[in-house]
């Protein structure tokens, strides 16, 4: 009885430590939210993201607001895409999904009307959790 309470106790401290620093894990190289975390732990292996042409994780955390358009391109370079709203606000997109599981890395940079940053996006993007990815 005593080993069966052991090996138990054994078994589930190690799921609990695989648990938490599966849902801590991805705030150290994107720099995640708890929430974020745990909408990429609860979505994992459904979030493939495409990234633009030498995109770098460093460079893009290295923007910041009031940049200029120039700042950010020297910075970060080429993003995948570029729109713009009716009201002037430019967004450069550095990355997209990859498949239709709504699930990805989002990495958005928005100028205001005067061509300088005004948001910067930087988190997971998940369908289950809409607004655990702002910055």
């Amino acid at each position: 009885m005593k080993r069966m309470f052991r090996r138990t106790a054994f078994v589930l401290g190690w799921l609990s430590c695989g648990f938490v620093i599966g849902a801590v894990w991805p705030g150290f190289p994107y720099g995640y939210s708890r929430s974020e975390a745990l909408a990429w732990l609860m979505t994992s292996g459904s979030h493939p993201t495409r990234y633009a042409s030498n995109y770098s994780e460093r460079a893009f955390a290295r923007i910041q607001r009031g940049m200029s358009r120039d700042d950010v391109r020297n910075l970060a370079g080429q993003p995948l895409e570029k729109s713009t709203t009716m009201r002037g606000v430019e967004t450069w997109s550095y990355s997209l999904p990859a498949s239709n599981s709504g699930n990805f890395h989002a990495r958005f940079v928005e100028f205001a009307s005067d061509g300088m940053v005004c948001l910067i996006v930087r988190g997971f993007f998940s369908e289950e959790c809409d607004y655990c990815w702002l910055d």
